[in-house]
């Protein structure tokens, strides 16, 4: 395990045991793995508590990463779909209000799939 790994507490810890500090199926990260306490791993839960325990204490949660989205691509391909093959003055002087409009589009869009 190192800094930043997402975990649970072990069922089977002589930790678990229900108190806050050492919260059950509650996520935690850890947060340093240079305890002077004789365990191995400090962790903040994501109850707000810090505890310090052994490897054989936690179960590393392997945890989805965020979806990352190309805004740049996203309001190009935004963009294609409204852009006429032709330009047209009309068009050139007021590009940036479609290209304004493709990326209030295009962050909506992130938004939403990032839910």
């Amino acid at each position: 395990m190192k800094l930043g790994d997402r975990v649970l507490l072990n069922p089977e810890s002589p930790f678990n045991d229900g108190d806050t500090e050492n919260p059950i199926n509650i996520r935690g990260t850890v947060i340093d793995t240079n305890c002077f306490s004789g365990l191995s791993f400090e962790v903040e839960w994501d109850n707000g508590e810090i505890n310090n325990y052994n490897e054989e204490d936690l179960i590393h949660v392997l945890e989805p990463e965020s979806p990352s989205f190309d805004r740049t691509a996203i309001a190009t391909q935004i963009l294609s779909g409204m852009m006429p093959q032709r330009q047209t003055p009309y068009l050139n002087t007021n590009k940036h209000i479609l290209v304004s409009t493709a990326i209030e589009l295009t962050d909506e869009l992130i938004k939403q799939l990032s839910e």
